[in-house]
């Protein structure tokens, strides 16, 4: 991994400059909204209130994307559960 490329101060402090996140809420998680984001980013946006700035840093066919693949899944779940399989 990344930890044996790098001594153990380097990765330290590597470490603490990105976040791994999700583009949406991470209650909505679908591998296809996670994202590496720098912390600074991260912290900033951490409450989802700044949707229009995350949209725009993320690209709007991104968000898009997670939007749709997370309505699809929802909708499989919801189909699921009324056919008794969940």
């Amino acid at each position: 991994g990344l930890e044996d490329a790098l001594t153990a101060r380097q990765y330290r402090v590597i470490r603490r400059l990105w976040k791994v996140d999700t583009v949406l809420s991470e209650y909505e998680l679908v591998i296809e909204a996670v994202v590496l984001r720098p912390f600074e980013l991260y912290y900033r946006w951490k409450g989802r209130r700044e949707k229009a700035e995350i949209k725009r840093y993320t690209g709007h066919a991104r968000f898009k994307h997670v939007g749709s693949t997370v309505h699809a899944a929802s909708v499989r779940l919801r189909n699921m559960e009324r056919m008794g399989v969940l």
